[in-house]
């Protein structure tokens, strides 16, 4: 049966579709396609799917030129109203607004999860919807793409309990350095944009020290403000003796809290702020409702040898529970000029 497509170019048409998702994923938001728009020339296109007058998903995706074709990109999309209700034919449609735009790619990533175990665990439990999905993807003719963007795995703590109970759920060397934190003095307050350039310096120096690139001041500046002033994030800072020397970036909406961004000074450090800010993220994101927060990356493999394995042993001490997702998928309305693209790219990445 077909799809209907619509155009959404209304702001509170999107938002008012976004929240009325059961998983609104904060990628997918208005404000973070405009925040791509203004900083790295993505322009947004929004559609809504719909069959029988029945809205089946929506999507954000980002659209770049080359020349007479474009790459096009749905970060953390599309979202489902109901996870296998006309899932291949919102794909049939989102490759024919690939046609359409003439894109020499259009890149998915969806957050669905395929698997699910505890932090502590070793068995994978299948989640039956997102392995239907994976296969509908390949029935489709979607390739898991060469070019990962968002992290495939992450990590969640369920809200639903009281305090004492998530605190209680954490390892002991968590809780620990928890306590050393607030007995050492460090303290946790509220940020805002007039913080984000000290907020910066601290990212960047987190940077250096653990030796990932990050972008200019300038785009950090743009999306943290644009987030903050639209009630989107929410900035902890930790500081001891009126010195900030921590800090957490919350990103929000929906059901859900995401840890986005961390950094810390050198100086300090044996004071554990990190530790008192999580925790203190964590209770942020319950007393504000939300149901879920989500750690915003783990490994792909679990093992020392995988880039994220030195922050997750940090990450881990709080548990939950781990999130095996789909990671991003192509469709290629042109393989040849698709394959040069990435033989293009694998040279410029060295």
């Amino acid at each position: 049966m077909s799809v209907q497509i619509e155009r959404i170019t209304e702001k509170t048409k999107w938002q008012q579709l976004w929240s009325d998702m059961p998983d609104p994923h904060i990628l997918q938001s208005w404000e973070w396609g405009e925040i791509k728009r203004s900083t790295a020339g993505w322009h947004p296109w929004r559609y809504a799917f719909y069959q029988d007058e029945r809205l089946l998903a929506i999507a954000s995706i980002g659209s770049q030129k080359l020349g007479p074709f474009c790459v096009m990109y749905a970060p953390r999309g599309p979202l489902f109203t109901h996870l296998g209700l006309g899932s291949p034919a919102v794909l049939s449609a989102l490759q024919a607004l690939a046609h359409q735009h003439r894109a020499i790619w259009l890149k998915i990533d969806p957050d669905i999860a395929c698997a699910a175990r505890p932090v502590q665990g070793n068995e994978w439990n299948d989640r039956e919807a997102g392995q239907q999905f994976k296969s509908d993807l390949i029935d489709a003719g979607w390739q898991h793409s060469p070019q990962q963007v968002q992290f495939s795995n992450t990590q969640r703590i369920a809200l639903s309990a009281p305090e004492e109970t998530i605190l209680a759920q954490m390892s002991a060397n968590a809780r620990r350095k928890i306590r050393i934190a607030q007995r050492k003095g460090i303290q946790i307050r509220s940020g805002n944009a007039d913080d984000i350039p000290e907020m910066f310096q601290m990212y960047a120096e987190t940077a250096q020290r653990n030796d990932f690139r990050i972008r200019s001041f300038a785009y950090y500046r743009t999306a943290w403000h644009e987030m903050f002033k639209a009630g989107r994030a929410h900035f902890l800072i930790a500081t001891y003796q009126n010195e900030a020397i921590a800090h957490c970036i919350l990103f929000h909406g929906g059901n859900a809290c995401w840890f986005f961004y961390g950094a810390s000074r050198d100086k300090e450090r044996n004071r554990m702020p990190n530790h008192l800010l999580q925790w203190e993220s964590l209770r942020w994101a319950k007393g504000m409702g939300y149901q879920c927060y989500d750690f915003w990356g783990a490994p792909t493999q679990f093992h020392e040898s995988d880039p994220l394995w030195k922050v997750y042993q940090y990450k881990r001490g709080f548990r939950g529970c781990l999130i095996q997702g789909l990671g991003a998928w192509d469709h290629a309305p042109y393989p040849k000029l698709y394959r040069l693209y990435q033989t293009v790219e694998k040279i410029r990445s060295g």
